[in-house]
C-alpha cells in the first residue's frame, strides 16, 4: 500500500528537483570550472556562457521589433502626445510671462555664466565680421561718389563752371575721393560695427523674459499649434535617421555585455520568474503523473 503512495510522491520530488536544478544551471556556475586544465561540461551556466549571444539577440529585437521608427513615430505623434505637447507649451509660455529673469540671467540658470558670456562674445564677433565684410564688399565709396558725380554733372552741365572743369577732371577728383572713403571704411568700419553689435547684444541680454516671450508670442512663434506642426515635421523627417544614428541594438548589446552575471540573472528573473517557477512546478506535476502511471502498471 505504501508503495502506491510513495511512488507518485517520489516521482513528484524527482521532477521538481530536476527542473529546479535545470533552472539553476541556467545561471550557475557563473564561471567555468576546470579540472586538470579541462573545462567541465555545463560550466559556466547557459546564461553566463551565452551572455554575448543574449545581448546581441536582445539588441536586435529592441531595434528591429520594439523601437522601430514606425512604432516610435506613432507614439510620438499620437493624439495623446499632441495634447500633452500643446499643454506643456502653453504652461511653459505662461510661466515665462511671470518670470523675473532677464534673457541673460535665465540662460545662466541653465548654463555656466562663463559659457554664456563666451557664446555671446563669439556671436558678437562672428556677426561683426559678417557685417564688416558685407559693408566693405558693397564698395560704399563708389556708391557715394557715383551719386555725387551724377548730381554734379547734372547741375553743372550747362554752366560755365562745369565747362571749365570738364568731365575728366570731375572723374579724377571723384576717383581720389572714392579711394579715400573706401580706405577709411576698410580701416574703421569694423570698430563702428562692433560697437553697435555689442550694444545691441547687451540690450537684448538685458531684456526681461516676459518681454521676449511676448514678442515671440506676438509673432506666432510660441503658438502651440505652430510648434506642434514644427515638431511633427521634424519627427516625420528626422526620426528614422535619428534612431539609426543611435544604433540602439549596439547600445543595448553593449549595456548587457557590461552587466555582471548577477545583474543579468536578476534581469532575467525579474522578467521570467513566474515562468521559470511554473517550469519547476510542472516538473513536480509530471513526476507525480509518471509515478501514478507506474502505480497503475504495478496494479495491472
Amino acid at each position: 500500500m505504501w508503495k502506491y503512495i510513495v511512488t507518485p510522491i517520489i516521482g513528484a520530488i524527482i521532477g521538481y528537483v530536476t527542473n529546479w536544478i535545470a533552472v539553476k544551471m541556467l545561471f550557475r556556475p557563473r564561471k567555468e570550472v576546470r579540472v586538470f586544465g579541462k573545462r567541465l561540461p555545463f560550466t559556466p551556466g547557459v546564461i553566463p556562457r551565452g551572455q554575448a549571444r543574449l545581448a546581441k539577440a536582445v539588441g536586435n529585437v529592441v531595434e528591429t521589433q520594439l523601437l522601430t521608427p514606425e512604432y516610435m513615430g506613432e507614439k510620438l505623434l499620437s493624439e495623446e502626445s499632441e495634447k500633452e505637447f500643446k499643454s506643456h507649451i502653453q504652461a511653459w509660455v505662461e510661466e515665462q510671462k511671470r518670470s523675473e529673469d532677464t534673457l541673460h540671467s535665465a540662460a545662466v540658470k541653465i548654463v555656466e555664466e562663463e559659457k554664456v558670456d563666451d557664446f555671446a562674445a563669439s556671436v558678437e564677433e562672428d556677426l561683426t565680421d559678417f557685417l564688416s565684410e558685407k559693408v566693405i564688399a558693397m564698395e560704399p565709396g563708389k556708391l557715394i561718389v557715383d551719386k555725387v558725380v551724377q548730381e554734379a554733372q547734372r547741375k553743372l552741365a550747362d554752366s560755365m563752371f562745369g565747362m571749365m572743369l570738364g568731365g575728366s577732371f570731375i572723374e579724377k577728383i571723384a576717383g581720389q575721393i572714392q579711394e579715400g572713403i573706401d580706405a577709411y571704411i576698410a580701416e574703421n568700419a569694423r570698430g563702428y560695427i562692433e560697437k553697435e553689435v555689442v550694444a545691441a547684444s547687451e540690450e537684448l541680454q538685458a531684456k526681461p523674459i516676459p518681454e521676449v516671450t511676448g514678442f515671440f508670442e506676438e509673432k506666432g512663434i510660441y503658438d502651440p499649434e505652430f510648434l506642434w506642426r514644427l515638431y511633427k515635421r521634424i519627427i516625420e523627417e528626422k526620426l528614422p535617421a535619428l534612431l539609426s544614428s543611435l544604433k540602439l541594438s549596439a547600445v543595448v548589446e553593449e549595456r548587457i555585455n557590461a552587466m555582471k552575471v548577477e545583474e543579468v540573472e536578476e534581469l532575467v528573473l525579474s522578467i521570467m520568474s513566474k515562468e521559470l517557477g511554473a517550469i519547476v512546478n510542472l516538473g513536480a506535476v509530471i513526476g507525480l503523473i509518471l509515478g501514478l502511471v507506474n502505480v497503475l502498471i504495478f496494479m495491472i
